[in-house]
């Protein structure tokens, strides 16, 4: 019998959901970026993560979703840029992280959908020497990446995906949702009441979270920027999340992202 494993992602943003675990381990984990985490959900390998809004949409009918929380954004979030030396107007290709499928689905609804106006989308390309790049090029980073690449001084640009739907839709961006596979009820309701606990915890004390976090991880930021940044950030899942997640998977659904529009199902706690 497979044993209930979570998805951890190692990115800052994902501290409030992990900074107690980070201390005490006491569920067995995998470590990976969100789109990794995808694959690994989709194939059984992990049970539950903080993993891409578009994951459950694709595959909705094997997995819940935590009724209280998700990784969403208030305005604008800092950590899902796209990096140019063009205008927003003029830009006509983009190299993609690896990292993320929320994330290019969502750059692909702005140009098609907001911008009118496609681009090419080259996946999973950034090279490891970025100084190389045709200067026409943009890039797409998330997570600590783009909080590293925001204070590059390479860019002309960086925009702010979150912030670019708040100003289109006037509401906010969900990248990330907790999603759990449907045949581990038990084992999801015993760590939803640990995400809890650790969410509260955080939403008492950053700063400890933080401190926690970076004991294991090293961040981007100090504290006092981690804790600009998480004022950016909600971590509750709301009315107007929901709006916005439907309002997303509506576009996703019409650019071909996925086959049918999901149903939203809650995990019982």
């Amino acid at each position: 019998m497979k044993k209930f494993t979570l998805g951890r992602i190692p990115f800052l943003v994902c501290s409030p959901f992990f900074h107690l675990e980070v201390v005490g381990n006491l569920f067995p984990y995998v470590e990976a970026p969100p789109a990794k985490c995808n694959h690994l959900l989709a194939e059984g390998q992990i049970h539950a993560a903080p993993s891409s809004s578009i994951e459950y949409a694709a595959h909705w009918k094997d997995y819940c979703i935590s009724p209280q929380f998700c990784t969403a954004s208030k305005q604008s979030i800092g950590s899902v840029l796209l990096c140019s030396n063009q205008p927003w107007e003029q830009i006509s290709d983009v190299l993609l992280s690896p990292q993320s499928e929320t994330s290019v689905c969502l750059l692909d609804i702005l140009f098609k959908k907001m911008r009118g106006k496609s681009a090419i989308l080259q996946p999973n390309s950034i090279p490891q020497n970025p100084e190389n790049l045709p200067e026409f090029l943009a890039e797409l980073h998330i997570g600590d990446n783009a909080l590293r690449e925001s204070q590059s001084d390479k860019w002309k640009y960086c925009y702010d995906l979150a912030q670019i739907w708040n100003e289109w839709q006037q509401l906010p961006f969900v990248f990330g949702l907790w999603i759990f596979k449907n045949d581990f009820l038990d084992e999801n309701q015993k760590w939803h009441q640990k995400l809890e606990e650790s969410v509260i915890s955080f939403e008492e004390n950053p700063s400890q979270a933080y401190h926690n976090w970076t004991k294991n991880y090293p961040s981007p930021l100090n504290q006092k920027e981690a804790l600009e940044y998480f004022s950016k950030i909600n971590y509750r899942l709301g009315d107007k999340e929901i709006q916005s997640l439907k309002k997303f998977f509506q576009f996703a659904f019409e650019c071909g992202y996925i086959s049918e529009l999901p149903e939203i199902q809650f995990l019982k706690i």
